[in-house]
């Protein structure tokens, strides 16, 4: 059985940058935001359910904006609930396949990366460990002030809405530290994917 483990960090933690590392050393990672984003753009089901909701006001063309659902979840709690209940359960199932995927072909283990582990400080039953990328809040603000021209308001409304990442720190089975260069994150995560890789190794055909 594939072991499941579980990548997270609050935001302008560097976790995306970790995963693509991660990634680069042959573990492989599943992006619960990118299966989220290609649901999104894919399914009519879930289009069609969207526009029920908020209206087509959400649509750029004949597609749902993940910026204008954006918007319009992230100043309004109840908005935000109705559209994590649509989507989360569309999202683990495609996450839940395409690990199967994975260890059909022969990987020992995948990381799950996903911001929203572990929100209510307890980790999720079905992971078989998780991983948690850290860093100074100042850091991450202003990591996003730079790469995403967020403005500070925005970044304090978004990081708000995550629990705090450094109170998950108990839970998890590896800190990584970004608070240094892309070179020290990078030996952090190769080290990380080395024992990984020792512990659940790939079955050979």
């Amino acid at each position: 059985m594939i072991k499941l483990i579980g990548l997270t960090g609050g935001i302008g933690s560097g976790k995306s940058q970790a995963a693509a590392f991660f990634q680069e050393e042959g573990v492989p990672v599943i992006g619960m935001d990118a299966v989220g984003h290609e649901l999104l753009q894919h399914d009519t089901a879930i289009k069609d359910a969207l526009v029920g909701m908020f209206g087509s006001g959400i649509l750029d063309g004949e597609r749902p904006s993940r910026e204008k659902i954006g918007r319009l979840v992230f100043q309004d709690q109840e908005a935000l609930k109705k559209l994590n209940a649509l989507l989360h359960p569309a999202i683990a199932q495609e996450t839940v396949r395409r690990a199967r995927a994975l260890e059909q072909d022969g990987h020992g283990v995948v990381l799950i990366e996903a911001a929203l582990f572990a929100e209510d400080y307890e980790k999720e039953s079905w992971l078989d460990g998780l991983i948690l990328i850290s860093a100074p809040e100042a850091l991450r603000i202003e990591r996003l002030q730079k790469s995403r021209s967020m403005s500070l308001p925005e970044i304090r409304q978004r990081m708000a809405q995550q629990a705090d990442p450094e109170k998950k720190r108990p839970l998890a089975d590896r800190v990584i530290h970004n608070d240094k260069s892309q070179e020290d994150l990078r030996r952090q995560v190769q080290e990380a994917a080395r024992e990984l890789l020792c512990r659940f190794p790939r079955r050979k055909s």
